[in-house]
């Protein structure tokens, strides 16, 4: 998959973490003679980060009105995911093209969240080494998702297989690992509100049907053939040669890890009797009637709010939901217990309102939010962004 250069652009929302020389590496002449530590991560990105950072490692292509940019209308984590458009006949398609160093060896591990406006429309993947996209041969092309006709496929060992029929407006999480050795690899996704992977395929030829076929690119386009018009979003790219960075799939609608968790990061941990003196505590405040959300502030509200964490992740929900409803008529904590309280409907099995929830602040998956950036101003929940232009 390759397209004419229209316009190389830094993306100004990545997290990349590379190994490799710098230009202070040139009055370092006895480091040519090191043997360079091996790259664990050799992409990551969240779309998240206000400037640029890292070497330059992508380009993106595109012409007219064709884009690759920005978005918060849907987003996997954080507050922006990348957008790929695609328009017809413009001479062109719209190209994210990400390249790391070659790997030569070994297994690579290649994660992303993609989401569908239109799986009719066309939308490409693909993996390759230095012989380019299209190649056939050794280093050439290495692995090729599509969408046609409204199917998701794969081409294997120089061969379309149908994998299954994307839903429109759901998060997909893509797991691959990639045997360069073998010329094979593993190939999982998982549809958010499924446990269990939509196909889950192991020891696939790749699409060179060749072994040893390094891979140094990666590429998400829109229609190769210049004739469809759709829209698409990733997030969470990451591309590592250690199993133990890989992403976890769903645990839940929207997320993979639960609301609790993620804004437990900072919290420190308890003891067992740390943590039952503080559920306890909680408990007494209910049943004397002392806890009243809109008297409580400062320390105690965060006792409280800790306490109702607490009893989530031992799932006593009926305790978790008593006192986040306390503590959700707090204007400032509202919109973080309404996710901490999808994560107990969730658990409950209730998931109308689990998605009411967790909707009252991300918004819904409809149509009208692929309206330009401007028409929703004021609608979004999330911090302001500024879209590429």
């Amino acid at each position: 998959m390759r397209s004419n250069t229209i316009r190389p652009l830094l993306l100004p929302s990545l997290i990349l973490l590379l190994v490799g020389s710098s230009p202070a590496d040139a009055d370092l002449p006895e480091k040519a003679s090191l043997v360079p530590p091996p790259v664990a991560i050799l992409a990551s990105l969240d779309f998240e980060q206000p400037t640029p950072s890292g070497p330059d490692t992508f380009r993106i292509f595109e012409h007219s009105t064709g884009r690759v940019d920005l978005s918060q209308s849907f987003r996997w984590s954080g507050f922006r995911s990348l957008r790929v458009r695609e328009e017809p006949e413009n001479g062109c398609f719209s190209e994210f093209l990400g390249f790391f160093p070659e790997q030569t060896q070994g297994l690579v591990f290649v994660q992303f969240y993609l989401l569908l406006t239109d799986p009719t429309e066309r939308m490409n993947f693909a993996l390759a080494g230095p012989r380019w996209f299209l190649n056939m041969e050794r280093g050439g092309h290495a692995l090729w998702l599509e969408t046609r006709e409204g199917s998701l496929r794969h081409r294997t060992g120089q061969h379309w297989k149908d994998l299954f029929e994307p839903r429109p407006f759901q998060w997909y999480f893509v797991d691959l690992v990639y045997d360069v050795d073998r010329g094979r690899y593993d190939l999982a996704i998982y549809e958010e509100g499924r446990e269990e992977p939509r196909i889950d395929l192991r020891q696939q030829r790749n699409t060179a049907d060749t072994d040893g076929s390094s891979i140094a690119y990666y590429s998400f386009i829109g229609d190769l053939e210049d004739k469809g018009s759709g829209t698409y979003f990733v997030d969470d790219v990451l591309i590592a040669s250690d199993k133990s960075l890989r992403q976890k799939p769903f645990v839940a609608p929207g997320r993979r890890r639960f609301f609790v968790d993620s804004y437990g990061d900072s919290q420190e941990l308890l003891t067992e009797a740390s943590r039952a003196d503080l559920i306890a505590e909680a408990r007494r405040g209910l049943l004397r009637g002392e806890l009243l959300g809109d008297r409580l502030a400062g320390e105690s509200a965060q006792r409280l709010e800790r306490a109702a964490d607490e009893a989530f992740r031992l799932r006593d929900l009926d305790l978790a939901e008593e006192l986040y409803d306390v503590l959700r008529v707090d204007p400032e904590r509202e919109g973080r217990i309404l996710l901490k309280l999808s994560d107990v409907y969730f658990e409950r099995g209730d998931l109308e309102s689990e998605r009411a929830a967790r909707e009252a602040i991300y918004g819904r998956l409809e149509l009208e939010e692929l309206r330009p950036l401007e028409a929703l101003r004021g609608k979004q929940i999330s911090p302001p962004t500024s879209e590429l232009r």
